[in-house]
């Protein structure tokens, strides 16, 4: 379980701060608690870049820009949900606490009854989380090459960010089909002294862990960690 509370802190979240031209990208979060003050969210607290195929299962607590996704939203988000618990005073909101010049877009949150915001996010029941219905739609209603599974037999929540390519053609026990899941990507601006940007790319059982140094991410796990597309441009 990922837990960070400090009542004092700005920019709290996976990213506290995504700047422009930034990306995250199939970054799931469940199992959590984040505490601040200002711009909180579970991904992002500030977002100013591109947020896609993200979701946010847990607790998000601030004072003011509170979101479950993100906290406060001046660029892209796109294909995102939350099913977490968000609590604030000022500008909170299930997907994004305040989108101000940004867009939405396609993003869904848990609600006891069906809502369209018109502003990109829609509210929807346990029951159309649990029936597949918003992991359809979170796929722009397509069946095939998706960002987002969900298994229907034992109503495993949340979707995640994966997807599945079967052979076309039929096969034995003895054969397999190939599993393809996207990897957690983000790209950031590098710090000043550093022109360009850096692109991190990293296997799906790595786990991200926050940083107050609001220009670097850092990437832990228990087995060893293949870093395939750590670049500069």
């Amino acid at each position: 379980m990922l837990i960070y509370s400090n009542e004092e802190e700005d920019y709290v979240g996976i990213f506290g701060q995504l700047r422009d031209g930034g990306e995250i990208q199939n970054v799931g979060l469940k199992n959590s608690y984040f505490r601040g003050r200002n711009y909180i969210g579970g991904v992002v607290g500030k977002n100013n870049g591109t947020v896609e195929n993200c979701y946010n299962t847990g607790n998000v607590v601030g004072d003011k820009w509170v979101g479950g996704v993100c906290g406060y939203n001046d660029g892209t988000n796109n294909n995102c949900y939350n099913t977490g618990k968000v609590t604030g005073a000022t500008y909170v909101g299930d997907v994004c606490g305040q989108n101000k010049g940004g867009t939405l877009t396609n993003c869904y949150y848990l609600a006891d009854s069906e809502t369209n915001n018109n502003d990109g996010t829609f509210g929807k029941t346990a029951e159309q989380f649990a029936s597949g219905e918003v992991a359809y739609l979170l796929n722009d209603s397509k069946s095939t090459d998706v960002a987002f599974c969900q298994n229907l037999d034992n109503g495993e929540r949340p979707m995640r960010p994966r997807f599945w390519t079967a052979p076309t053609e039929q096969f034995t026990s003895s054969q397999t089909a190939t599993m393809q899941i996207p990897i957690p990507i983000i790209k950031m601006r590098s710090p000043a002294t550093i022109a360009g940007t850096t692109t991190v790319s990293a296997g799906i059982t790595t786990a991200i862990t926050p940083s107050r140094n609001r220009s670097t991410a850092y990437i832990r796990s228990k087995t060893p960690v293949s870093c395939i597309g750590l670049q500069r441009l």
